[in-house]
């Protein structure tokens, strides 16, 4: 079965009053400029891609209008991958099919939960987590014999089914010994300190989530998302050295250096999304060591207030995420210190700018690197989604029914940890 399309449509796009993209392109910049953290050229080009991206996936599937997911993945995406050539670049040369750009875009916002879901493992069995549990497709025709009366839908299925990431499954589960001794390595490498508050016997943060790979149905998962990742970091999870996604090897990120050592109070703080490292820079020791040191910095997220995928009024909601992104300059610690108060190792209130030195092996910099920056993007994709400290309330549209009751026990939840000592308590 040939999927059947709507002629493509190459007329000029309606700029009539009823659009949400009236105003000409300068006026609009114009108008969230002052309130942005941006600077003013980059807000219009981000502001042209998202208007060249609709226009563009309205070509085949003329019921389609941007979401406040596909905003927030457009203002905080790598510039190069809206620039020529780019994962999500449409301008008028693009040769794209639309339904390709619009898969690319609608897969960000689903890996990015995936990522907060499996941060932290205890995530896994707990109930508030349940709309991110990855459902396995059902068996499907393939394509080419669904008949034609049966749909667009079902040869969609079909397609989908068909293109679904197949890791060997033959492949045995990491072992929990692999996990446990590389984590001694990590330990060790750090003298069991915590790498921003110095604190002993720390827990160990993975920065590319353990259970992101560590099983055959867990790669899978990982593997049917991982295309969002190029499109809003630049980094090809297939394609890296240790490849954090792989059909034909489970626990390829299961080093030490995927791991940071962490105070259990921090911990909960960065598993809720309340804070991020972000990567700046990393130079060679002059000594025989065989070791890097990156440089990190600190970063506490602000807390927005919560947004729930919908289509948008864009020009509205383009100017609110604006004002917003200026909340991530120099954000103060959370207002109530929901897990305890933290201080660097000068003593002093941690507080976001705070850098750290990060030792790593010179033939690890590489994958170090590319996963702090996954972390950093992934996060602040959560936090501008107003899903900081809650990041199991994002939905997307396919559990709208459990937005009410994802709000309610996120209430709940926040309530339970007044006054607790860090503690990072579940219900």
């Amino acid at each position: 079965m040939n999927i059947p399309t709507e002629p493509m449509d190459t007329e000029p796009m309606d700029t009539g009053s009823d659009t949400p993209f009236a105003l000409p392109l300068h006026r609009v910049a114009a108008s969230f400029i002052g309130f942005s953290a941006l600077p003013a050229h980059e807000a219009e080009e981000r502001y042209q891609c998202a208007l060249e991206l609709q226009k563009h996936i309205q070509r085949t599937n003329k019921k389609f209008h941007l979401r406040l997911d596909h905003a927030v993945a457009i203002m905080l995406a790598d510039l190069q991958q809206l620039k020529k050539g780019g994962r999500l670049w449409a301008g008028p040369s693009c040769r794209v099919p639309p339904y390709l750009m619009e898969k690319r875009l609608n897969a960000i916002s689903p890996l990015c939960r995936h990522y907060m879901f499996h941060l932290d493992p205890k995530n896994l069995g707990l109930p508030i987590w349940r709309h991110a549990v990855p459902m396995p497709l059902s068996p499907q025709l393939n394509p080419e014999d669904v008949p034609w009366d049966d749909g667009v839908d079902a040869y969609e299925k079909a397609v989908a089914y068909q293109a679904r990431f197949k890791t060997k499954s033959n492949l045995q589960r990491v072992p929990l010994d692999k996990q446990r001794m590389e984590e001694a390595e990590c330990r060790k490498r750090h003298e069991n300190k915590c790498v921003v508050t110095g604190e002993l016997n720390p827990r160990i943060l993975w920065i590319i989530p353990s259970t992101w790979n560590d099983t055959v149905e867990n790669m899978n998962a990982t593997g049917d998302l991982q295309s969002g990742c190029l499109a809003l970091t630049g980094i090809d999870l297939l394609d890296e050295p240790n490849p954090p996604c792989s059909a034909v090897e489970l626990g390829t990120t299961h080093e030490s250096w995927n791991m940071l050592p962490i105070d259990p109070v921090l911990y909960n703080y960065l598993v809720d999304g309340w804070c991020a490292f972000k990567y700046l820079f990393h130079k060679e020791e002059d000594d025989n060591s065989n070791s890097a040191k990156v440089t990190l910095e600190f970063h506490w997220m602000p807390k927005l207030a919560p947004i729930f995928i919908e289509e948008m009024d864009f020009r509205e909601n383009w100017a609110t995420l604006c004002e917003n992104m200026g909340q991530f300059e120099d954000c103060r610690p959370p207002h109530g210190l929901e897990y305890g108060q933290l201080r660097d190792k000068s003593g002093d209130l941690l507080e976001s700018g705070y850098r750290i030195d990060i030792p790593v092996p010179r033939q690890y910099v590489h994958q170090f690197v590319s996963g702090i920056k996954v972390h950093w993007a992934f996060i602040r994709f959560m936090s501008l989604f107003g899903a900081t400290g809650r990041p199991w309330v994002v939905l997307d549209d396919d559990a709208p029914s459990e937005e009410e009751h994802l709000l309610e026990v996120a209430g709940n939840l926040l309530e339970e940890r007044e006054g607790s000592s860090g503690e990072r308590m579940v219900v």
